[in-house]
């Protein structure tokens, strides 16, 4: 089951007071506003917060897991549920989901999303990755195929064939300048891959070590960084049905 919590900080009140201007069209000469609510961009609204969802676990008979943060079990229901900001995902059976539910909705103005599995909805995405459900294979975590698409126009391969392999050793191999460093935007353009690659890593083991070699070269891209971009990014067009 899929949670977003709207207006997150304004569910917690500050510790201490703080005073702030008005705005402009509401000020009066000698006048200053007390703010009782955690506002966003203030210092402690977000550990005010996680003590809240905390204590709002607590209650209700979860543990908190100590080597994960912002992760919590319920032994009686051998569940798990966690959240990320104000984004929360639990994994639970149906009857479970409902006292979730009821649980995150008493406390704080929820938007629930889809429950995602055997006859519920196929997918939800969290976090700027999709929750897919599959009746033969089971859930899968996967990242947002959107990303693919930017890749693919950040390294000129857009409707390019698809590649086999994430990486090949024959990769550069007939390239002279193989070793000549990237200037400009040509270096940018090879960091900002990068940063794609690391992203798709986390969830896509297949991209794992294609992503390491691109990374190996990111405080000073080369020429054969540029095209194992390439070809890792024809790799994933591949796969983005």
């Amino acid at each position: 089951g899929l949670h977003d919590i709207e207006v997150a900080f304004f569910h917690v009140f500050l510790k201490t007071p703080m005073a702030c201007r008005p705005p402009k069209e509401m000020r009066r000469h000698g006048w200053i506003w007390w703010v009782k609510k955690a506002l966003y961009g203030t210092r402690t609204a977000s550990m005010l917060f996680q003590e809240a969802v905390r204590n709002m676990y607590l209650a209700s008979g979860w543990m908190e897991i100590k080597v994960l943060a912002c992760v919590f079990y319920q032994p009686e229901y051998d569940s798990l549920s966690s959240h990320h900001g104000d984004d929360f995902y639990t994994e639970a059976e149906p009857e479970v989901l409902d006292r979730v539910d009821d649980m995150i909705s008493s406390t704080f103005k929820t938007k629930k999303g889809p429950r995602i599995g055997k006859g519920f909805a196929s997918h939800g995405d969290v976090l700027n990755r999709t929750i897919l459900y599959d009746e033969r294979f089971g859930f899968a975590l996967l990242p947002d195929v959107r990303h693919i698409t930017r890749l693919a126009r950040i390294v000129g391969v857009e409707g390019a064939k698809s590649a086999p392999t994430p990486a090949s050793k024959a990769t550069g191999k007939t390239e002279r300048h193989a070793q000549d460093r990237l200037n400009g935007e040509a270096a940018f353009l090879a960091r900002s891959a990068n940063g794609t690659f690391t992203y798709f890593s986390a969830d896509r083991w297949d991209v794992q070590f294609a992503s390491l070699q691109i990374g190996q070269d990111a405080h000073d891209p080369r020429v054969i960084t540029w095209l194992r971009c390439k070809r890792a990014a024809r790799y994933l067009i591949g796969t983005a049905d």
